[in-house]
């Protein structure tokens, strides 16, 4: 166990991380009072691991723990205002050029 201040841990941060990897736990402070923990995750090996079956588990069992409230709605409100519009990914260059040069007269 290491203990790093706020600036020493952002200074070096890659140094700290590799430490973490290892399997080291570091402990954040700010003005000699502990605020944080970082230490490695386990059980989880490689991002591949990490699927959206995976994750809902761990949402749910936060949530039955009574750490975590899940959202009651699917969408945002914002989805129901805001029209989906289909992007084009062909565009008419010529077309661009021209409205362009029309502009400048």
């Amino acid at each position: 166990m290491k203990n790093v201040g706020v600036n020493e841990l952002s200074n070096h941060l890659n140094e700290y991380l590799g430490l973490v990897k290892n399997g080291e736990v570091i402990f954040i402070t700010d003005n000699s009072e502990i605020v944080a923990e970082i230490r490695k995750v386990e059980g989880i090996e490689t991002k591949d691991d990490v699927d959206k079956q995976t994750i809902e588990a761990c949402l749910d069992k936060l949530s039955r723990e009574k750490k975590l409230r899940r959202a009651k709605r699917s969408l945002s409100r914002i989805d129901s205002i805001i029209p989906k519009r289909k992007v084009s990914t062909a565009y008419d260059w010529k077309h661009i050029y021209q409205e362009v040069r029309e502009d400048r007269h």
